[in-house]
């Protein structure tokens, strides 16, 4: 079992520690205000009160760790007897309101899930697989479509639009069908890390390197941002804490303001020294109001 790791809660304001709470390797926060946070941690998710970090509501999920998407204000996590990195099949998904904790159990008519979940929009289960992407409905469960030799890159939940390599080329699909989008991908810069409503945010490595929007409508980069130190990268897309999230005006990207000799404890830097200052930057609007 791995050791269980402290999910910090910052005030966004202040940068202060509001509260740590525990959480499993592939857990992590997956809502919070600044009443409450939402916690996947090891057998359960838990919502916490800020104010004094005890649990207002808790839902057993099991001892092994699972696979876990967000979708407005609804939590989604898979039952598998292995967890996400064993090979046991998914029978079902807990749909889990955010707020209270109220859970429904999602399950196919047939058997079980094919693959491994890894989106949750408009209305349906996304799930990925050696053979490709099945579409799921969230209300019964039943497969609705299936594209063979499609690989998930990311999604856009703005614009409703899933992104996927198929066969080599970086096309939009609909969540639904998993057909082609009628506008096709083409030209986005290397180094994207998601898209929010139709603008690919990136970031280029190495020193000074800049964070990026690119737009696939116009199919240009319409706005940079200053150089960020080194190291630098976007932080975890899974929960609030992360990258281009769903109705987020802004993207965290993790860098360093300072770096030095190894100190313990510290992240250490892409060029081998740690770094003695990390901080938060936020980068935002990342897309033009319409």
């Amino acid at each position: 079992m791995a050791a269980p790791r402290q999910e910090i809660v910052l005030d966004s304001m202040t940068g202060k520690q509001l509260r740590a709470y525990p959480a499993t390797r592939s857990g992590g926060a997956a809502w919070a205000s600044r009443e409450r946070t939402v916690i996947v941690g090891q057998g359960a998710v838990a919502s916490y009160a800020n104010r004094n970090g005890r649990a207002i509501w808790r839902d057993p999920t099991g001892p092994a760790e699972q696979a876990w998407q967000t979708a407005g204000r609804k939590l989604y996590v898979t039952v598998s007897a292995s967890g996400e990195v064993g090979t046991a099949p998914v029978t079902a998904v807990r749909q889990i309101d955010l707020r209270t904790g109220e859970e429904r159990l999602i399950q196919p008519p047939h058997g079980s899930f094919g693959g491994m979940l890894t989106g949750v929009l408009d209305g349906v289960l996304v799930f990925s697989g050696s053979s490709g992407l099945r579409s799921y409905s969230v209300a019964t469960g039943h497969l609705i479509a299936q594209r063979t030799g499609a690989v998930l890159e990311g999604a856009d939940l703005v614009q409703r639009v899933l992104y996927a390599d198929i066969a080599g080329v970086l096309t939009g699909i609909d969540p639904v069908t998993l057909q082609d989008e009628p506008d096709p991908v083409a030209g986005i810069p290397q180094g994207v890390y998601g898209v929010r409503a139709g603008v690919a945010v990136g970031v280029n490595p190495g020193p000074n390197g800049a964070a990026w929007g690119y737009s696939i409508a116009k199919r240009r980069i319409i706005w940079t941002a200053r150089p960020l130190p080194w190291p630098h990268f976007f932080a975890d897309a899974l929960g609030v804490g992360g990258g281009v999230e769903q109705g987020a005006s802004t993207a965290l990207l993790v860098t360093c303001a300072a770096t030095g000799r190894a100190v313990l404890g510290t992240v250490v830097g892409g060029d081998g020294r740690t770094c003695l200052r990390p901080r938060l930057v936020a980068i935002g609007p990342l897309a033009p109001a319409p």
